[in-house]
């Protein structure tokens, strides 16, 4: 199977689908962003840290430094949004700045948990083609009506 686009033909793999078109997905971020934002995020972090020093408390300029770096490293995508969401846990007990069980309790919460379960969940779901007999089913049972399919 190819992918014409523009004329052009290539072959498509999951990595690259239908109609992809070239562009660079939320995933992959662009190479030159995420090789600038590799360094500029710890040095943007460094670079507020140090002009609200003087005018926040210690704790609070270290996390404000951490919420640019981090801020950073999600937009231009140079770490893995996964990891970079971790990073609190990680460095601001080393940092000083609480206990890791302070910074870990809001990862821990009851809607975090239930969210992130439905998430795996649908991915579950979607991987292995249960929501689309789920929704023929539904199809089959409420017939073709509109009113019927959503009272389903």
């Amino acid at each position: 199977m190819s992918d014409s686009t523009h004329g052009e033909s290539r072959p498509t793999s999951p990595d690259r689908p239908v109609g992809h078109g070239g562009a660079v997905t939320v995933d992959e971020g662009h190479p030159i962003l995420r090789g600038l934002g590799l360094p500029a995020g710890p040095l943007l972090g460094l670079v507020t840290w140090w002009a609200t020093t003087g005018s926040l408390p210690v704790d609070a300029a270290i996390v404000a430094g951490l919420l640019v770096a981090m801020a950073v490293w999600w937009l231009t995508l140079a770490v893995d949004l996964v990891i970079t969401a971790l990073l609190p846990i990680l460095l601001l007990p080393i940092l000083g700045v609480g206990s890791f069980t302070e910074n870990a309790a809001p990862y821990a919460s009851d809607i975090i948990f239930l969210f992130g379960g439905g998430f795996v969940l649908a991915t579950a779901l979607e991987r292995y083609g249960l929501s689309d007999r789920f929704a023929r089913g539904v199809v089959t049972i409420a017939g073709s009506s509109a009113p019927a399919i959503v009272a389903a």
